[in-house]
């Protein structure tokens, strides 16, 4: 461990164990080894549950962690909803701490920080504030008050070295900052897909990700409905947890209605992978994500993955039109016309080796640690 070089990893709330705590999780376990590493957080993470989850190697043991303020986990979730409040106090707290480290690294979006810092933008969380701001006069005065609350500063944030988990979203932030970031690709693990051969793979689709209007879960229904209104064989997954339970009723009735649509909920891992890799195709519901790491992830096992057209998922699938799609209809004219063309799926399969080589997580760290390696050489 190289004792001169400290770095405090700044990320709220591992525990919410999306893709940007995959990201966090990551960032520690490429540094652990070779920096003195802290963790800024609001709770304190469960490690065992979180490597078990991310399949990594962080070691409880090698860092420190610090809960940063007096906010308690119970408070955190009441101030859930409050999402620009909420992370302008998280800021305020990291702000207060960062001159006892060497570099903050900040793993949720951007912070304004002076000093040296990193900041890995998934969405670029303040953007409203740079962007005409408030429509009405009630959230203009929420606005300010975050906005006090954080020390809102765009010259900080744009003289800190800025990563992004797309080309999208890194357009995004230059829109919002004036600066482009350097694009990471985010960890997607790619252990255990394997490459099923095609014809031993089912004729259905697999999809994953929570199941919330967001997703839009019903569209994707209706797309496979129409496909087998058209003739095609074919079924389909979805896989993730209930969010919204008016919406989750709404699924549920639909999926009722098909024999081909199944509501699989929340899988292990494994079961998870077994899924996607026997499967031929993946559908992806949400418009503008920001990346996609289940798209990635179906792309890993060796599925046809097909996608909103819009946001960084486009560029998973090498930005295909045949598999970008506008609305239900454009979705249904173009995968039909893959479905029945058997050489344009051939050309349109990932290997597992290609997705790891783009979006694998020992390429994520590899990088990671270049670029703070190259932060401190700088100042030297």
């Amino acid at each position: 461990m190289n004792d001169t070089n400290t770095i405090a990893i700044a990320h709220h709330n591992l525990m919410e164990m999306g893709g940007a705590e995959g990201v966090g999780m990551n960032v520690i376990e490429a540094l652990q080894d070779q920096y003195d590493v802290t963790l800024l957080t609001l709770t304190h993470p469960d490690f065992t549950k979180l490597n078990s989850y991310y399949n990594t190697e962080v070691d409880e043991h090698a860092i420190e962690v610090q809960q940063i303020g007096l906010v308690t986990p119970t408070l955190y979730e009441q101030t859930k909803s409050l999402h620009l409040l909420k992370n302008a106090f998280v800021s305020r707290l990291m702000a207060s701490r960062a001159d006892q480290f060497d570099m903050v690294f900040c793993t949720y979006n951007e912070l304004s920080l002076a000093g040296r810092s990193l900041q890995y933008i998934h969405m670029p969380q303040f953007r409203r504030w740079t962007n005409g701001g408030a429509d009405s006069t009630l959230l203009s005065v929420y606005d300010e008050l975050c906005k006090g609350i954080e020390g809102f500063d765009t010259e900080q944030i744009s003289t800190n070295h800025l990563l992004a988990n797309s080309e999208w979203t890194a357009d995004v932030t230059e829109q919002t900052y004036g600066v482009r970031p350097q694009v990471v690709y985010p960890p997607v693990d790619t252990d255990g897909f394997v490459d099923t051969p095609w014809d031993e793979r089912e004729d259905g689709f697999v999809s994953v990700g929570r199941i919330g209007p967001k997703k839009n879960v019903l569209r994707t229904i209706k797309i496979v409905a129409a496909l087998h209104d058209r003739g095609h064989d074919v079924h389909l997954h979805i896989v993730g947890p209930p969010h919204g339970e008016e919406y989750i009723e709404s699924v549920e009735a639909a999926a009722d209605q098909h024999e081909f649509v199944h509501l699989e909920g929340i899988l292990s891992r494994k079961e998870l992978v077994d899924l996607i890799c026997t499967h031929k195709y993946g559908i992806h519901g949400k418009n503008h994500e920001h990346f996609g790491m289940a798209v990635a992830e179906l792309a890993a096992a060796g599925t046809i993955p097909f996608v909103p057209d819009g946001g960084g998922q486009r560029e998973i699938v090498n930005e295909r039109a045949e598999l970008l799609y506008e609305a239900k209809n454009d979705a249904v004219e173009k995968i039909d016309h893959v479905l029945s063309t058997p050489e344009l799926q051939s050309e349109l399969t990932s290997t597992t080796e290609n997705v790891k080589e783009r979006f694998g997580r020992r390429r994520f760290q590899r990088i990671i640690c270049d670029i703070v390696e190259d932060q401190f050489n700088e100042s030297e």
